[in-house]
């Protein structure tokens, strides 16, 4: 039984408790379903050309971590990095450029992440190269969120391969006498450091969606329940502090947008247009409406 399947470099990999395997996209297979006993695979990650895997060579409770790049096609590793000491889950929020969430058993607020490390893995041992705290530094939390035991599947934050940047969403403002409810900030995954920062909306907050054809991060604004107001999709810019507003929804869909929560579902903004996708399907109990799997909304005509 596989926990997680993904597609890196046209070979499918798949892992799970039990064991891991491979094929390609013609259904050929790769290696077989196997269990190692010593550091074995928790999960692969897959994008564009790119696989890695994440080992534990350790215990239930003393867990050794390291991520690898491979051959797509042998599974041999082209460069290994080993996670800091105490590292008790990774998740690979990026494979190329390769970047990882860490959770070290003391992230707070259920998000599952302490620090985000950007790895330079262009050689047989891989290098840290920038390390961002989660946890509460100079801007406090961030809203990025990843699932406790999976391999990938982060959410609310975006990595731009090109500029080299992360860019995470506060929970709170930067800066003191703001009337938004959150801000983003740009990191330099060669550094770690802030590369800049843009304020939020008073309307909602606001949640990196990813980033669109110039390069820009595109911001989900979260509908208000209190106020019966609807979302809204927000370009920002960083890097000069500006945003810009793309698409309003009307305050008749606060009650659709609210239903869906946005840290547990898939969203994306294409074409003027906001869809937003259930991650689950559930049997609504006796007498109540069934939630909707999606909802799409845009400007009017």
């Amino acid at each position: 039984m596989f926990d997680e399947v993904t597609i890196g470099a046209g070979t499918v990999a798949a892992g799970g408790t039990s064991g891991t395997a491979g094929w390609t996209l013609g259904e050929r297979p790769l290696w077989a379903p196997e269990y190692e006993r010593t550091c074995g695979v928790r999960g692969y990650a897959g994008e564009g050309d790119g696989l890695v895997a994440v080992r534990d060579c350790g215990s239930t409770d003393h867990p050794r971590l390291k991520v690898q790049t491979l051959d797509p096609r042998s599974r041999t590793p082209k460069s290994t990095f080993p996670l800091p000491a105490g590292t008790e889950y990774v998740h690979v929020v990026s494979v190329r450029p390769l970047v990882l969430a860490v959770d070290d058993g003391k992230a707070q607020g259920g998000s599952g992440v302490s620090e985000f490390l950007s790895v330079d893995d262009s050689g047989p041992r891989g290098r840290l190269r920038g390390r961002i705290d989660a946890k509460g530094g100079k801007y406090g939390k961030y809203t990025a969120d990843c699932p406790s035991s999976e391999i990938t599947g982060c959410k609310q934050l975006a990595v731009d391969p090109k500029a080299g940047l992360l860019h995470l969403a506060t929970e709170k403002p930067v800066g003191s006498g703001s009337d938004a409810e959150n801000s983003l900030v740009s990191f330099d995954l060669k550094t770690g450091e802030a590369k800049g920062t843009v304020e939020g909306t008073e309307a909602g907050e606001l949640i990196p969606m990813g980033l669109d054809g110039s390069g820009k991060v595109l911001g989900y604004q979260k509908s208000d329940m209190f106020d019966e107001r609807g979302g809204g999709v927000w370009r920002l810019d960083p890097a000069g502090g500006t945003k810009k507003q793309l698409l309003q929804n009307a305050s008749e869909t606060y009650k659709v947008e609210s239903d869906m929560e946005i840290g547990e579902n898939r969203y994306r903004y294409a074409g003027g247009r906001l869809y937003l996708g259930a991650d689950e399907i559930t049997s609504p109990s006796a007498g109540s409406k069934a939630p909707p799997l999606a909802a799409v909304f845009g400007r009017a005509g």
